[in-house]
């Protein structure tokens, strides 16, 4: 029998303990903690062992440890198929670099009938805007599977309609979703914030940050000022770099062309 408000948090880890600890502490904050549905997929992390997981998540009952490194894409696809065999109607897509809204099981339970089986509670920057819907929603061009939460035959159709699911499952599911018809919502105000700088997506100057997080508590507003002072640390890094150069070049060339052809026209 499906439960059908039964919600599964599903949290993909690997390495990274330091921004891990930071993530859990943030989520054992939010209301409602204690009634979550957790299941914990590690991508056979070189950081800790299953025993430091069993002990972060000391109720959680299920956790997978892969015998090898599969990559967060395969992780995330095997976390999905993995969830159909739980009895919850929802899975929501947690992260091992997110801090979390205390109200974001509030926001769950109202926006969760307002979409057409998936919702992001992460606004991103990265992802463009195509229109509003109501005061409080967005359309997106595309969503990331972080912050997502799915209804249980969306993640479904996510896995039949991806056969090659080992490489950018996130973006391959947000396209194929888009093209068949569904809408991509996201909430203007994000109730769950990126954190981890040096991640699978994330690294030298490129960092996504969701637009309207609220930091309700200190906790999460401290690990937001740490965030963007290891984001500067590494941009500052990336520009010692020799590739800097290269990467200065490359989009400073339209500038030189504007700068050629204004001295063409003085001429």
């Amino acid at each position: 029998m499906i439960n059908n408000n039964g919600i599964t948090f599903g949290i993909c880890t690997y390495n990274r303990k330091e921004i891990l600890l930071k993530s859990v502490n943030s989520l054992r904050l939010i209301n409602g903690f204690d009634d979550i549905d957790i299941r914990v997929y590690d991508d056979c992390s070189d950081d800790f062992d299953i025993r430091f997981l069993e002990e972060l998540f000391p109720k959680t009952a299920h956790i997978v440890r892969n015998n090898r490194n599969l990559g967060a894409d395969r992780n995330t696809s095997l976390m999905y198929e993995d969830f159909l065999k739980t009895d919850n109607m929802w899975l929501f897509n947690a992260d091992s670099d997110l801090i979390y809204r205390k109200d974001l099981m509030e926001a769950i339970s109202k926006y969760k009938s307002q979409c057409d089986g998936i919702i992001s509670f992460y606004n991103s920057f990265s992802h463009n805007d195509l229109g509003n819907e109501g005061e409080e929603l967005v359309i997106k061009d595309n969503v990331g599977a972080a912050g997502c939460l799915i209804r249980r035959d969306i993640v479904e159709v996510i896995l039949h309609g991806i056969k090659n699911n080992k490489m950018h499952f996130d973006i391959k599911f947000s396209k194929f979703l888009r093209n068949n018809g569904l809408k991509l919502y996201a909430t203007k105000h994000s109730y769950v914030q990126h954190i981890g700088v040096n991640g699978f997506n994330s690294r030298d100057i490129n960092f996504d940050y969701g637009k309207n997080f609220l930091c309700d508590s200190i906790y999460n507003a401290t690990i937001i000022e740490s965030t963007f002072e290891n984001y500067i640390e590494s941009v500052i890094n990336f520009r010692k770099r020799k590739t800097w150069k290269v990467y200065y070049f490359v989009i400073s060339i339209h500038r030189r062309i504007k700068k050629l052809f204004f001295f063409m026209k003085i001429k």
